[in-house]
């Protein structure tokens, strides 16, 4: 499975040109949140609820941004038909900045990765 497009602060860019500065302070320090919601025969599950949850995940880290709610999910929306996602997931890693307009918010399409059905049968060693 290929994906073409992710969003970054909103903006559709080719996945090519997605990249996360080692530099970045806030990113060294993972002064971030992130969220990843299922997607099956092409529905994202849960919109509302993960969005709710990367926005309070923010609010108590006090992590300052300027997305609404209603954007955040216009920008999932505009990734899923983009990409013409089927079965996948998508997350959401917001990153801190200085100030709400240094945040940045990425949204993009990663493959599932699900513990092998043997475990779920057998157990794990923990």
């Amino acid at each position: 499975m290929t994906f073409t497009h992710f969003s970054k602060n909103g903006e559709l860019l080719p996945i090519e040109q997605a990249t996360v500065s080692v530099r970045d302070l806030h990113f060294q320090y993972g002064f971030g949140v992130y969220e990843a919601m299922r997607v099956r025969n092409s529905i994202v599950y849960f919109v509302d609820m993960h969005v709710d949850r990367l926005m309070e995940s923010a609010r108590l880290i006090e992590l300052a941004h300027p997305y609404t709610k209603e954007q955040i999910i216009e920008f999932i929306k505009q990734v899923s038909e983009k990409n013409n996602l089927e079965s996948s997931n998508i997350k959401m890693l917001l990153i801190g900045g200085k100030t709400a307009e240094e945040s940045t918010l990425y949204i993009f399409p990663v493959l599932p990765l699900y513990p092998d059905r043997k475990l779920y049968k057998h157990g794990a060693t923990a």
